[in-house]
């Protein structure tokens, strides 16, 4: 798979977010460093999820990812926990978003 179709597959699990998902508020932003940096926020308000490719929200949290490590993420190659342990993966602003987010996902991750 490509970063294209990476993308395109985790936007349309996205649309597909559990309903603990959407009692969640904030913003989240995903900076995806390739050979240029691509960014998609995920607005979760009010029972509602609005993704936008680029920036017009105002982030509460941002994770920074590499394409190639974002493709291992996905595909379940490389472990979330160990992306950020060896700064693969950048978190900045509210991780207390990030975990919640996890959490959900996880337990509704497909298999």
């Amino acid at each position: 798979m490509n970063i294209h179709e990476v993308i395109e597959s985790f936007l349309e699990r996205i649309e597909e977010a559990p309903k603990e998902m959407l009692k969640l508020n904030g913003v989240l932003q995903l900076d995806i460093r390739g050979e240029e940096t691509v960014s998609y926020q995920f607005k979760l308000s009010q029972g509602n999820l609005d993704w936008a490719k680029g920036t017009p929200f105002v982030p509460t949290c941002t994770i920074q990812v590499s394409a190639q490590d974002f493709i291992k993420l996905i595909e379940g190659s490389m472990n979330s926990s160990y992306g950020l342990m060896t700064g693969k993966i950048r978190v900045s602003g509210d991780f207390s978003l990030v975990m919640q987010l996890q959490k959900i996902l996880q337990q509704h991750q497909k298999t």
